[in-house]
């Protein structure tokens, strides 16, 4: 089968590429079409080809970069639409809708089989593509059950697929960074990573530390991240280090192999990447109850009520002092990486769902 991924601003290229060789592994042609990658190197296409279709473009300095932005990815929408029915696609996967607008009338148009990934379906306003949006697609994806349960009773989709993410593997063959992004002690180490948002309860967090600390007098906080629409202190509390700025890929993979804990106390949630990176580190973690993570029961994690700081340092100390505990998480996490979220039975489950939209497209508006 001859598939299309699409991802324009290279938003999840973590996510891309390990789904891509997988179902090149399957068999599958595979062109991701993407950008170039503004965080470190263009991750390698194994088994697959990747093009770096979108804003490449030269734009004029004086031109606002918004607008800029704009006027490029509309003509690359427009080119790449053609493309894709010249080429004679099967199917196309569409991982991020960058202009709504744009991308929804461009994918509405097409003559082919068209597949959205609602990587956050729980519908925050940032970045909620919206009911006409959704009903575009011939399918469209969600990471766990809860999401794709939301998307059924909230939007009239024509079909909605759970499939949930693989676990990054990647980062349990990864190199040490040159340098350690921070200097941390011999302690057991807490981790939130990934971007900082307010939804993923760094307050509450932070609030329950001093009373961790107080009863694991060792115990560290790392905090690291590209802060979004968070307010962090200026100084850290006792025993916390907070590294306010992107991780590149080696030291996202260092920090989270530094944890005695993963915490994530987000308030809602959809599905996590860095739950996933954990679970292919075979790594402890300390989740809210909320959303698809209560789907992770047995599967490496302990759960907490979300927003709530005394519950939240309660579990975190009653974790931290049990050492057992703590490997019986870890051995649950790297069984599920192994026998639930394998890239492989991951590409498998797609091909059969994209099997069943190959059919006879309508003709092109394009």
């Amino acid at each position: 089968m001859k598939i299309a991924m699409i991802d324009p601003a290279a938003f999840t290229l973590h996510y891309d590429v390990p789904l891509c060789e997988a179902l090149a592994a399957e068999g599958h042609d595979v062109t991701l079409y993407t950008t170039t990658f503004a965080h470190g190197p263009m991750p390698e296409a194994n088994g697959f080809s990747m093009v770096e279709w979108f804003y490449q473009r030269n734009v004029p300095d004086f031109v606002p970069r918004r607008i800029a932005r704009g006027l490029q990815h509309w003509f690359d929408m427009r080119r790449l639409a053609r493309h894709l029915v010249r080429q004679q696609y099967d199917v196309v996967h569409v991982q991020w809708s960058v202009v709504n607008r744009i991308d929804v009338a461009v994918w509405k148009a097409l003559p082919l089989p068209v597949v959205f990934t609602a990587h956050n379906s729980v519908g925050r306003p940032d970045d909620a593509l919206g009911r006409e949006a959704l009903t575009a697609f011939d399918a469209v994806v969600a990471h766990s059950e809860f999401g794709a349960q939301g998307l059924r009773e909230h939007y009239d989709l024509k079909a909605v697929w759970q499939v949930p993410i693989g676990a990054y593997d990647t980062y349990t063959k990864m190199a040490d960074p040159e340098a350690p992004p921070v200097q941390l002690g011999d302690g057991p180490v807490v981790v939130l990573t990934g971007l900082l948002r307010a939804y993923k309860g760094v307050d509450v967090l932070l609030a329950a530390w001093p009373r961790v600390r107080a009863a694991v007098p060792d115990a560290q906080l790392l905090i690291a991240g590209r802060p979004v629409d968070v307010d962090l202190p200026e100084t850290a509390p006792k025993g916390a280090f907070i590294l306010p700025r992107f991780l590149d890929e080696p030291e996202y993979a260092w920090v989270l192999r530094r944890a005695a804990i993963v915490c994530l106390p987000y308030t809602k949630i959809d599905m996590s990447a860095v739950m996933f990176s954990a679970i292919a580190l075979g790594r402890p973690m300390l989740l809210s109850g909320v959303g698809g993570f209560r789907e992770f029961d047995g599967r490496g994690a302990e759960f907490v009520e979300p927003g709530n700081a005394g519950a939240l340092a309660a579990a975190l100390i009653a974790l931290l002092g049990d050492e057992a505990r703590r490997d019986e998480l870890a051995a649950q996490a790297a069984t599920a990486a192994v026998e639930h979220y394998s890239w492989s039975a991951i590409a498998r489950k797609y091909g059969t769902y994209y099997a069943g939209l190959c059919k006879d497209a309508p003709s092109s508006q394009l």
